[in-house]
């Protein structure tokens, strides 16, 4: 956790909670203060109103972060080399090892096609989770 303190994002390079920070900021512009003296309960706040307002960013955090984890490489390779016995090792770091240490090219070939469609696969999802969330949005009204 402390070698991987930042990481891309699409706002540039930042620290991924940083986005998060934001939109609780946001939500706290919104106000959560107006349901509480209408009479709901918290649980009601954070259902209702919090975690709705939420959603966009905890879904784009959670499907970019698993396909920049699906990529890590730099620490792993750096800090222990895949071992021990394999233990700490990813896909990238698999195809590493076969194609430059085992010079087993076709295999280091099939484990990049590999990796290529399980993050094709995670970007279509990511795709449709966006597309929904944006068809389900509220629309402002027009004048």
């Amino acid at each position: 956790m402390l070698a991987d303190g930042e990481r891309p994002t699409a706002f540039g390079v930042v620290p991924l909670k940083a986005e998060e920070v934001v939109t609780v900021l946001q939500l706290a512009c919104v106000g959560v203060k107006a349901p509480a003296a209408d009479g709901a309960t918290g649980r009601q706040q954070l259902f209702g109103i919090t975690l709705p307002l939420l959603r966009p960013v905890m879904i784009t955090s959670t499907v970019l972060g698993l396909i920049w984890t699906s990529n890590y490489f730099e620490a792993i390779f750096v800090m222990t080399g895949g071992g021990p016995a394999r233990s700490t090792e990813t896909l990238p770091m698999f195809i590493y090892n076969t194609g430059f240490t085992f010079y087993r090219i076709e295999e280091a070939m099939a484990g990049s096609n590999l990796l290529m469609l399980i993050v094709l696969l995670m970007l279509g999802l990511y795709a449709l989770v966006v597309r929904t969330i944006n068809r389900n949005a509220p629309r402002p009204e027009e004048a």
